[in-house]
């Protein structure tokens, strides 16, 4: 083990996933919760809800976050279908090491794991990335079905192959959006350095019942 604690907004906004699923407000449901390890402590760093990504490819979004040399948590509430067993919604946690991270940054993530699991009691779903080509819809789409077909991630078609090259200038296109925004301060989600909130964070914490 690491040593690293697992942040209570991170217990907090787990828990507010799960009752948002059941019901209430589905514009404010979070679609994806971001967590990096901060010091000696696992915390929320970004969020996204359905307001933020209406209109948009949830998964690309996701997949947006899965940045070069870097490693994160994911929490993503997604959304398929199977040939089997029709619609899911499922809570899937995702594990990003990209294999040019640090061999440092990947012990952390890797020792650390145990710890949010824990935390995030009930997961189902979790799953370990580690190159661009896992994360083609393709192929994530076969590593979530486990054994069933998908027909859909996101409400888009699985079976259509995505070369690395697509994949890569969907990437970078957003990448680039995304960049641009935050020096305009036109953000898509909500981010706040690790063991920091302000205003905004706040303000949103309280509208899930998290205590920042």
């Amino acid at each position: 083990m690491s040593g690293v604690a697992v942040g209570e907004r991170v217990k907090n906004i787990f828990d507010c996933m799960k009752k948002v699923k059941q019901g209430g407000d589905q514009s404010d449901r979070l679609r994806l919760v971001v967590f990096r390890v901060c010091g000696k402590c696992i915390d929320v760093t970004e969020t996204m809800t359905n307001k933020q990504c209406a209109g948009k490819d949830v998964y690309k979004i996701v997949r947006k976050h899965l940045r070069e040399k870097d490693c994160c948590y994911i929490l993503y509430d997604c959304h398929y279908r199977t040939v089997e067993t029709s619609d899911h919604e499922d809570l899937v946690l995702l594990t990003w090491c990209h294999e040019s991270a640090t061999i440092k940054s990947k012990m952390i993530y890797s020792s650390s794991k145990p710890a949010l699991k824990k935390a995030l009691d009930g997961i189902k779903l979790d799953l370990e990335l580690t190159d661009f080509s896992d994360c083609r819809r393709k192929e994530f789409s076969s590593k979530l079905g486990k054994g069933e077909k998908l027909i859909s991630l996101e409400g888009k078609d699985c079976s259509c192959p995505e070369s690395d090259s697509d994949s890569n200038s969907e990437d970078e296109e957003e990448k680039h959006k995304g960049d641009h925004d935050h020096e305009h301060g036109h953000g898509h989600g909500r981010k706040q350095e690790c063991g920091k909130s302000d205003d905004k964070r706040q303000e949103q914490a309280k509208g899930y019942g998290v205590n920042s």
